[in-house]
């Protein structure tokens, strides 16, 4: 009855809890799994590695039936540690916090199945890493591509996780002086002047001290920061454009001017969109 209970509490949460938007930056965790291994997020990420993280729970039907399809098994043991490609790596996390060895191991009521027998990957039994996750549904399964940003792959095959660990977005740093802009982190609603919040990430291999960016419409520009700091491989900066006057939100454009190794992250486009118009109908009448 316990775990019927969260998962209605869990259905219940999702229109008030939502995951973890895709492109968005993943918060780091570490983990030990069920061999006593510890397991940081970002030592992987720093490492080049994608990571793919499965957050099930050992009583969900379709969570049991997505790891049975043998999909993520399989892109460990062909893309993983260890292999030629040395690419990937996966994660199970538990994301019941009632969840016991035992469950997991097949040997309750309150489970589907053994879920450690033939399972090449680690098992990380820890609700505290699908909170941090922001997890509202089981099963959830994010990619992490090095950049640290997030995506959330589903429940999708071997061939088409591989296809996103290789796309362009799940590179990993150039080499030589590479700064890109990561997010956009304010509100898509553009109406008069509007504080524009980004993200920037070193996705190069030398340390970046100093960059200008500015915030165009189109050619115009409104906007310049000229940044300072020290920023090592994959770390990032938030800045604030503060109070900038939009009149053509679909124009907007964030853009790192400092010349670099790689010009395509250069530009971000925050996806602004005009303020829908508020009319008003006032009826005078006389007396």
């Amino acid at each position: 009855m316990k775990k019927l209970l969260l998962m209605a509490s869990l259905v219940a949460s999702t229109a008030a809890m939502a995951q973890l938007p895709d492109g968005s930056i993943c918060p780091d965790f570490t983990g030990t799994d069920l061999n006593g291994v510890t397991h940081n997020l970002y030592d992987y990420l720093d490492q080049g590695y994608t990571v793919v993280v499965d957050v099930s729970a050992t009583w969900c039907g379709p969570c049991w039936n997505y790891h049975n399809t043998g999909a993520l098994e399989d892109l460990y043991t062909t893309y993983g540690p260890g292999t030629a490609a040395d690419k990937v790596m996966v994660f199970f996390i538990e994301g019941d916090g009632s969840t016991t060895l035992a469950d997991l191991q097949g040997n309750t009521g309150a489970t589907q199945g053994d879920w450690i027998s033939g399972t090449p990957y680690p098992i990380i039994d820890n609700a505290s890493i699908a909170n941090l996750l922001e997890i509202s549904y089981f099963p959830t399964i994010y990619t992490i591509c090095p950049s640290r940003k997030i995506v959330e792959s589903s429940q999708i095959s071997t061939a088409a996780h591989w296809a996103i660990a290789n796309a362009g977005d799940c590179q990993a740093a150039v080499a030589g002086t590479n700064l890109a802009l990561a997010s956009y982190n304010g509100s898509l609603s553009a109406c008069g002047n509007l504080d524009m919040p980004v993200t920037i990430m070193n996705m190069g291999t030398n340390a970046i001290t100093s960059a200008t960016i500015v915030v165009k419409q189109g050619n115009t520009t409104l906007a310049t920061q000229n940044w300072t700091g020290n920023l090592s491989t994959y770390d990032t900066d938030d800045i604030t454009f503060s109070n900038v006057a939009v009149t053509d939100a679909a124009a907007v454009t964030v853009n790192i001017t400092t010349t670099d190794a790689q010009a395509s992250d250069n530009v971000l486009d925050p996806g602004l969109i005009p303020a829908a118009p508020v009319s008003w109908a006032v009826t005078v009448e006389g007396k």
